[in-house]
């Protein structure tokens, strides 16, 4: 006779194993993927196979305008090395990826072949929706959202995200207790997204920075003000803006 806790351990390994082997079917699925690859103002779009499918027609023409709106708008702000630097990183564009909704960077290969993505994601900005990414909602929100990613990626490859000055900043503004009330672009207040981490804060007010953020410090001036020394950083790393 098997006691109980032995049923148990042994009815927990085999639902282990199943998961196991369904994390490494979906993985396998998501490595076969034939990408096609074409370039907006000079960045790589990666396009899934589902955005070329005819029912996706208005979505990837629309998600190629927004696309390049973004990309353009970012090259005006900043000095040919940093666009350089940022069009090394490929966007990934789906249709409709069902475990992903929000844009995101990728910095781990590890993390996406332990949860079943393709590894091949890696060190890219993905759109795993690009329905949502096309909201006329999401863009009246986050209208930056796509340098907020690129930020990511550039604190990745190019300073690290151990960067000791983005992270002293960030402790310093999270301890003078900057970011905990602000105001939010569609009204009222609330605890800036910026004071999750260092890494989101980088990203956030690189926005700000840069473009228009969708919390306070909504643009560069404010940012100024509110956040000196995150200023004085960001002008560091990003350039001086005229």
């Amino acid at each position: 006779m098997t006691s109980p806790l032995g049923s148990h351990v042994g009815s927990v390994a085999k639902l282990v194993v199943v998961l196991l082997l369904m994390l490494g079917f979906r993985s396998a699925a998501a490595a076969d993927l034939e990408y096609t690859d074409e370039t907006i103002e000079g960045w790589t779009i990666r396009l899934a196979p589902s955005m070329l499918e005819a029912k996706h027609a208005e979505v990837l023409t629309k998600t190629r305008q927004m696309l390049g709106h973004a990309l353009f708008d970012i090259k005006q702000q900043l000095a040919s090395d940093r666009i350089k630097d940022l069009q090394t990183v490929v966007i990934v564009v789906e249709a409709d990826n069902a475990r992903l909704r929000a844009m995101q960077y990728h910095p781990s290969k590890e993390w996406l072949r332990a949860n079943g993505h393709d590894v091949r994601l890696a060190r890219c900005v993905h759109i795993p929706v690009a329905s949502h990414y096309i909201n006329p909602r999401h863009h009246r929100t986050q209208p930056w959202c796509v340098m907020h990613e690129l930020a990511h990626a550039y604190h990745d490859q190019f300073l690290s995200f151990d960067h000791p000055e983005v992270i002293e900043v960030f402790k310093k503004a999270r301890d003078a207790k900057l970011y905990e009330d602000v105001r939010f672009i569609n009204g009222g207040t609330r605890k800036h997204y910026a004071l999750t981490d260092h890494k989101e804060y980088f990203a956030e007010l690189s926005e700000s920075y840069l473009g228009t953020n969708d919390f306070f410090p909504f643009v560069r001036g404010e940012l100024q003000s509110h956040d000196p020394a995150a200023y004085a950083l960001l002008q560091k790393i990003w350039g001086k803006l005229e």
